[in-house]
């Protein structure tokens, strides 16, 4: 087995130094950019809540579609999902009588149990 190289590869004349001190506070300053504009974002996104009550998922999500200019991907994609869904869930509550989605209706916030519509027999029984 080799060991690890840990050597660092460090430029040896002074001006290549500065040059790379001198990028990486670049760097730093870049990062700092970045999280204002995050924070920048998160305000707006918090006003557009706030005066319009809409959902910040949503906003996020609208944002986002807009920047990467992907509405038509997140769209089919939506509809992938959407299809399977029915396909797997719709059909399961015709066989077992329970809607996949009734238990947010109700007053609990358990999903139903599987014991409540199918039960397992041992094959002592």
């Amino acid at each position: 087995m080799t060991e690890p190289n840990y050597e660092v590869n460090c430029p040896s004349s002074k001006a290549d130094r500065d040059h790379v001190r001198t990028q990486m506070a670049e760097g730093v300053n870049c990062l700092i950019r970045i999280d204002d504009q995050r924070m920048a974002l998160k305000d707006i996104i918090d006003a557009i809540h706030e005066k319009h009550n809409m959902p910040k998922k949503t906003i996020r999500k609208l944002i986002m579609a807009r920047f990467k200019r992907n509405k038509d991907e997140i769209i089919a994609e939506t509809n992938e999902f959407e299809d399977a869904y029915e396909s797997l869930f719709e059909e399961a509550s015709t066989v077992t009588g329970v809607d996949a989605d009734d238990w947010k209706d109700g007053e609990d916030d358990e999903p139903p149990s599987v014991d409540d519509n199918f039960s397992v027999r041992s094959d002592d029984d």
